[in-house]
């Protein structure tokens, strides 16, 4: 797997339809799974390789429990429609597009005022370049 995490102060993102700003945390985390293989021996003793095409990522945020994000997010994430993610790093240009997206891993439900922060886990099925 390859694995960045890009400052949050230099990283615009948007997920769904909405461009999230109350970040916290030490950055987003953008993991690129890789390609799997898997090895087999037929009946004559041969040896066969299978390799699945993986595209997929996860990126996982971090934001205030108590901002719009977190209830735009808690929303979106209780629709469990398909959404897309877009992201742009504003000190090296990168930019990355992904469609497909879906929250792999729930939030804390209960957002109060005494929990700091809410995580997420967004798998991505496919990314998109972009030029």
């Amino acid at each position: 797997m390859q694995t960045k995490i890009y400052n949050i102060k230099d990283v615009n993102l948007i997920v769904g339809t909405k461009p999230i700003t109350s970040l916290m945390g030490d950055g987003i985390t953008i993991t690129k799974r890789e390609d799997d293989f898997t090895v087999t021996d037929d009946l004559n003793g041969s040896i066969i390789y299978n390799q699945s095409n993986n595209n997929t990522h996860s990126i996982t945020i971090v934001v205030n429990p108590v901002s719009e994000d977190a209830s735009y997010l808690k929303g979106l994430r209780s629709s469990g429609t398909l959404f897309p993610c877009y992201y742009e790093n504003k000190i090296t240009g990168d930019k990355q597009a992904f469609s497909g997206c879906v929250f792999q891993k729930s939030a804390d439900k209960n957002a109060s005022k005494e929990i700091k922060e809410i995580s997420y886990t967004i798998l991505v099925a496919t990314a998109l370049e972009i030029e």
